[in-house]
């Protein structure tokens, strides 16, 4: 029988990488310069409510290029958990049409299960004592920074 590291996730998907990655998720795919220029709760939420309710995130977003572009909002979240994978997981996303120079507020809702961790009998549950949120067009890594000059903006709830 295989020993169970066989089936390891470790640096197989952007979740439990280790290292900096050549070119994360999504790299590369803009010829435009989007940027997230401010991200808030669309109410005040503490995290023992996200076992009850989605959470609501209001992003501005703009264009400073010289062409029309479509670009991909990401949110993030890594949950304060002993049983929470190393690296954030992707909680929701939505394509955004911008014109050269255009600013535009986008809402996206965080669905509740983004805020839980799989425990030891392989069950999503909400045991966390809080959790970051990252929004921005890229993974909320050195490595997309890096590539970019731009990080996302986080919110601890």
């Amino acid at each position: 029988m295989p020993d169970f590291d066989d089936y390891s996730l470790k640096n197989r998907t952007y979740r439990f990488v280790e290292k900096a990655p050549l070119y994360p998720f999504g790299y590369g795919l803009n010829y435009a310069d989007t940027l997230v220029t401010r991200a808030e709760l669309t109410e005040d939420v503490v995290y023992a409510q996200t076992e009850e309710q989605s959470v609501g995130v209001e992003v501005t977003v703009a264009n400073h290029g010289d062409v029309f572009t479509e670009d991909v909002l990401q949110v993030y979240v890594q949950v304060e958990d002993i049983n929470e994978v190393p690296n954030p997981k992707l909680a929701v996303f939505k394509r955004v049409e911008l014109a050269p120079g255009e600013e535009k507020m986008v809402t996206l809702e965080i669905p509740r299960r983004a805020f839980t961790v799989v425990d030891e009998e392989g069950k999503f549950v909400h045991t966390g004592r809080g959790a970051d949120i990252y929004v921005g067009f890229g993974q909320p890594d050195e490595r997309t920074k890096e590539l970019t000059g731009k990080k996302c903006l986080k919110i601890h709830i």
